[in-house]
């Protein structure tokens, strides 16, 4: 074997036993190496936006009351009954009666218009379970919000027993103690009989609160609507930050 020959195998081994202890450098070293990256937990990850016909529902970083973000609500200035934004935060072994206090931050937009009619603030929507079955099949929904009409600022919603609030349901052949032409106040609603004919709604657990604009029928407010919610806090617990 000549000479040059020799010298290109010694190279092409050198070069092998670089790649190798290449290979094999500690985990650690590769990690030291690497520049450090913090993941941010945000609130999407234990909220669920549910926007439904031209509604939208998005995480904004501005404006915001508390925090970091905030969820924007909006619906078009041409609406129909079918378009909602909404935010549902799930609940852990919370029934309606386990529901002592609750509130939360809102700001409309300057662009949505003045609405004598109120509506704007979002309204409360308890999703609860009255058959022990997966999902929800009645809601508890909060009545319109004449709370507040000033814009560009930041308000705070709280709930409170006498607000008003009627029931809906999946089941077809239950009569709702209070349907939207009768709402009743928070108290009432909890002694209520639900669906199953013996239990009452207050002793039922609450899947998720839910935060909503929208689905309104003939008279509602002149669109677009666009408010921000944020700070949603039940029971001392803070749910949308």
């Amino acid at each position: 074997m000549n000479r040059q020959r020799l010298i290109q195998i010694a190279v092409i081994i050198m070069l092998l036993a670089v790649l190798i202890a290449g290979c094999t450098i500690p985990d650690s070293a590769v990690s030291q190496s690497q520049p450090q990256t913090t993941t941010q937990t945000q609130p999407e990850k234990s909220s669920e936006k549910q926007s439904r016909g031209n509604g939208t529902v998005e995480l904004v970083k501005s404006p915001v009351q508390d925090g970091i973000y905030s969820m924007k609500l909006a619906i078009p200035a041409n609406y129909t009954s079918g378009d909602a934004a909404r935010v549902a935060v799930p609940l852990d072994e919370f029934t309606l009666s386990d529901i002592t206090s609750l509130s939360f931050w809102c700001y409309i937009d300057a662009d949505t218009p003045v609405n004598p009619e109120g509506y704007w603030v979002p309204y409360f929507t308890f999703e609860i379970d009255t058959d022990g079955e997966p999902g929800c099949d009645t809601w508890v929904i909060g009545g319109v919000g004449t709370v507040q009409q000033s814009t560009d600022m930041w308000f705070e919603i709280n709930l409170e027993n006498d607000s008003l609030f009627h029931v809906a349901s999946t089941v077809s052949n239950y009569e709702s103690p209070f349907p939207i032409n009768k709402m009743g106040i928070l108290t009432e609603i909890k002694v209520a009989v639900g669906p199953d004919g013996k239990t009452a709604l207050g002793d039922c657990p609450v899947s998720k609160i839910r935060l909503a604009i929208g689905n309104w029928g003939p008279g509602g407010p002149a669109g677009p609507v666009i408010c921000y919610v944020d700070h949603l806090i039940c029971n001392g617990e803070v749910l949308l930050k």
